[in-house]
C-alpha cells in the first residue's frame, strides 16, 4: 500500500497525461465505517489487523496498474487509470460485497465491518476546472454523502 506522497505523485502524472493526451482516470476514496468502534471494542491491534485485511482484499480486486494508497487514518484512495466512474464503481461494489459477507477473526474476536466510498473521474470536469484538488473534493463530497446516506454504500 502506497503512502499519501506517492499517491499525489501518481495523481499528478495522470493529470498531466490527461491534459496532454485526453486520457481519463477515476479515483475512489474508501473509508471504513465506524472504525473507531473497532479500536474501542477490540483494541488497536485488532484495528491494525482489519486495516491489513482490508488492504489485502482491495489489492486482490483491483487491476495490476491501479494504485492503492493510504489517504488518512482508515481512509484509502484508489487510482484507476483509463477508467470512468461507472467502471470504478463496479470494482468498489465488488469489494464492498466481499467485505460485507466476510467475518474477520482476530484472536478470539469475530469482527465484521463495512466501508463507504466516494468516486470521481476526470471526465466530469471542464478543462478550466479540472485539477487534482477538485477531483479529490468531488470524491470526498461523494464519500460524505455515502456516509450520511446510511454508510456501506458507494456514491
Amino acid at each position: 500500500v502506497f503512502n499519501r506522497r506517492y499517491l499525489f505523485d501518481r495523481l499528478n502524472e495522470l493529470f498531466e497525461q490527461s491534459i496532454r493526451t485526453e486520457r481519463y482516470f477515476a479515483i475512489a476514496i474508501l473509508d471504513i465505517d465506524y472504525f473507531k468502534e473497532i479500536n474501542d471494542k477490540f483494541g488497536h491491534q485488532a484495528g491494525d489487523f482489519i486495516l491489513k485485511e482490508f488492504t489485502k482484499i482491495i489489492a486482490q480486486n483491483i487491476r495490476p496498474y491501479d494504485t492503492l494508497g493510504r489517504y488518512g487514518g482508515e481512509e484509502f484512495l484508489i487510482i484507476f487509470p483509463e477508467a470512468d466512474k461507472s467502471s470504478a464503481k463496479s470494482v468498489i461494489l465488488r469489494i464492498l460485497n466481499i467485505i460485507k459477507s466476510k467475518t474477520f477473526t482476530f484472536k478470539d474476536y469475530s469482527i465484521t465491518f463495512t466501508f463507504s466510498a466516494g468516486i470521481a473521474d476526470s471526465l466530469e470536469f471542464e478543462k478550466s476546472s479540472f485539477s487534482i484538488d477538485n477531483m479529490i473534493l468531488v470524491a470526498d463530497k461523494n464519500l460524505y454523502f455515502a456516509k450520511n446516506s446510511g454508510r456501506k454504500t458507494v456514491i
